[in-house]
């Protein structure tokens, strides 16, 4: 759960990526299209500490595949579901909702450059983009509702704790004042029976 509020998951997506798209890449022989992976795989990962910037970045970047031929093969597009995944784990449904449409426009548009000839089937591709999106989206959330039952257990288990503490702490001055009262009283009658002309409660 640590793993979940913590700033790794896009970083680790990210890295995990990168390292999949210089495999392929290097083998590819193009230099360009590694470092253009290596850059969306980069701006990925930015997004969990700067989700807005990040984003707007890896839109930049996702646009730039539309100006490499075609005949490249190229990994760094699926570095756009890592922000969809990360916000949506954190609860941010309103950047989530914007940079989903804009990628997908992005994405769709990026097929059709790569496969003109096709007409309207790029709109399939499109439509292949919108379903790894959705999955994204059913994902974070998913997490994001295990966080917050997990965030509300932890509170709720603070919340016994202060009230056990408190109860302990009530019963123990308590007792406390008792064992201080029955003291005081023990005294007191010790000194009424040890003063002069008194015994057993009788005057002399």
């Amino acid at each position: 759960m640590r793993f979940l509020n913590s700033n790794w998951v896009e970083v680790v997506l990210a890295t995990l990526l990168a390292s999949l798209a210089i495999i392929l890449d290097v083998h590819g022989g193009q230099m360009i299209s590694v470092l253009l992976d290596l850059a969306a795989c980069t701006a990925a990962a930015t997004t969990a500490k700067w989700p807005r910037a990040g984003s707007a970045a890896l839109a930049v970047i996702l646009a730039l595949y539309i100006l490499i031929p075609r005949e490249w093969g190229t990994m760094g597009e699926y570095s756009a579901l890592i922000p969809i995944l990360g916000t949506g784990i954190r609860g941010n449904k309103q950047l989530r909702v914007v940079i989903s449409v804009v990628y997908l426009v992005i994405l769709t548009a990026v097929q059709y450059h790569d496969y003109p000839e096709r007409g309207a089937l790029f709109l399939f591709a499109g439509l292949t983009w919108g379903v790894l999106f959705a999955a994204c989206w059913v994902i974070g959330d998913l997490f994001s509702s295990l966080r917050r039952n997990h965030a509300a257990s932890e509170r709720a288990a603070l919340a016994e704790q202060r009230l056990t503490l408190a109860r302990d702490l009530h019963d123990t001055i308590a007792r406390s004042i008792t064992r201080l009262s029955l003291t005081a009283r023990l005294a007191r009658d010790s000194g009424n029976l040890n003063r002069p002309g008194v015994s057993g409660g009788w005057v002399w």
